[in-house]
């Protein structure tokens, strides 16, 4: 999906860009590790960091997460993702700096609040990414089985089948 939208950045200014798979710093590398699609994620604003905002500044690193939302999260916002991972929710603050409106609701871009927190991110996205991955080609291994054992039971059965 290529085309041209409205973005807001924590910066307080909207610019128009194309919507890109990924998002690149100037020597190329990945910012944002795209969520996958199809697994769960869930994201909160986190209203103590509101109140102690004057006070603590977050760290702030260069990696962080984007994902899919269905609700509008304003740019600035300090959140909390809490991703589903065998058994054990991993849960992450982070910054939202990046918001792209897209045809199934929002693409929100946010950078973890510690170098800590940006690695365990990195290897939660990783073990996300293989589970959808394995997810995906379940299904296409049981689709395919389906296909087979349909194809399997009309060349033995259908003749004998009432019409």
């Amino acid at each position: 999906m290529q085309h041209t939208i409205n973005t807001s950045v924590s910066k307080g200014y909207k610019q128009e860009v194309k919507f890109l798979p990924d998002v690149y710093d100037e020597k190329g590398e990945p910012v944002f590790i795209r969520h996958p699609d199809n697994f769960p994620i869930q994201c909160k604003r986190d209203w103590k960091a509101v109140f102690r905002s004057h006070v603590e500044v977050p760290e702030q690193t260069e990696l962080g997460l984007c994902f899919e939302s269905p609700k509008y999260i304003k740019p600035g916002s300090i959140i909390e993702l809490s991703i589903p991972l065998r058994g054990d929710i991993q849960k992450f603050r982070a910054h939202v700096v990046l918001v792209l409106q897209n045809d199934h609701g929002y693409e929100i871009g946010c950078l973890m609040h510690s170098q800590e927190e940006a690695y365990r991110a990195r290897i939660v996205e990783q073990i996300c990414h293989i589970e959808s991955y394995l997810q995906n080609r379940h299904q296409a291994r049981t689709a395919a089985n389906e296909n087979n054992a349909a194809q399997e039971w009309i060349n033995r059965n259908a003749s004998a089948f009432p019409v």
